[in-house]
């Protein structure tokens, strides 16, 4: 892959507000992403020890023929230095939505999104059948980007597990001990479809407390959750278009509706509960 250096580019048409894309939502993000040209700049800005992985990452996967054939896969173009060191690369612009941003703003009916799910999984055994040593690792939500042909592009290369590198996950940061591979992405995929299902915009599936997490399982059969209950992961996650066609079944009836505890309410509510129940004690 080769090396464009940043004074190469134009600087001023690159590094303005237009060209710059906001990411308000990840205060985590270690790099800043610039449009330019059709292309996507991602500029790394911090955590320099960590950018070292992703740089030989994003070598190694340049380097490997057969993901060249993932078509939703979007490889790196070229890297970008500054003073003969590395500080990002370019990627291809995609136009269209996060997965993220569609399930938020209802854009496509549940059908629709059961079957990006479905790709989603198609794409995860594309790269685990090259039985190269690669994952996704850090698989979720605003990591996938739908076009309006409804095609998916997976996003953000530079942070899949490679042979021995592996980066922090959104969903697997609960997990001990865990090497990322084709079984973590399925786990992931789960969790996904899990938030999908529950229908609520202000909780995910993995906020939710063990207790509160058996009660909302309760709308499930036995067999879906036999395949959830994966998720109390040992090593192995099978995961098929099937499982995912059970799970999606009866889906209205899988809206998860947040119990209102003691924690929700008011002071002055709580002082008027305290009240009541000193009153009926002294009535006894």
């Amino acid at each position: 892959m080769k090396t464009v250096e940043l004074d190469i580019l134009n600087n001023t048409e690159i590094f303005n507000d237009d060209s710059f894309i906001h990411q308000e939502d990840n205060n985590n993000s270690y790099s800043y992403l610039f449009i330019h040209n059709n292309e996507v700049l991602k500029i790394y800005i911090d955590k320099f020890e960590v950018v070292k992985d992703n740089i030989k990452v994003l070598k190694q996967i340049s380097k490997t023929k057969e993901l060249k054939n993932i078509k939703e896969l979007v490889l790196p173009n070229y890297l970008v230095s500054y003073k003969n060191q590395v500080v990002g690369y370019s990627m291809p612009y995609i136009k269209g939505q996060t997965l993220d941003e569609i399930i938020k703003n209802d854009i496509y009916d549940v059908n629709t999104i059961k079957n990006i799910f479905k790709k989603i999984l198609e794409t995860i055994e594309k790269i685990n059948n090259q039985k190269l040593n690669i994952s996704i690792g850090d698989l979720h939500e605003k990591n996938i980007i739908i076009d309006d042909k409804l095609n998916l592009h997976f996003i953000d290369i530079d942070s899949y597990k490679v042979e021995n590198i592996e980066f922090g996950s959104k969903y697997l940061y609960k997990l001990e001990n865990t090497n990322q591979s084709v079984n973590t992405d399925r786990y992931c995929l789960m969790i996904m479809i899990l938030n999908y299902l529950m229908n609520n915009k202000n909780t995910l599936f993995t906020d939710l407390n063990e207790y509160e997490k058996d009660n909302y399982l309760k709308k499930f059969s036995k067999k879906e959750i036999k395949l959830i209950n994966q998720l109390n992961y040992k090593k192995e996650f099978k995961l098929s278009s099937k499982d995912i066609d059970l799970l999606f079944k009866n889906h209205n009836n899988k809206r998860y509706i947040k119990e209102e505890s003691i924690c929700d309410i008011s002071d002055k509510e709580l002082q008027s509960l305290i009240q009541n129940i000193k009153q009926r004690v002294r009535s006894i």
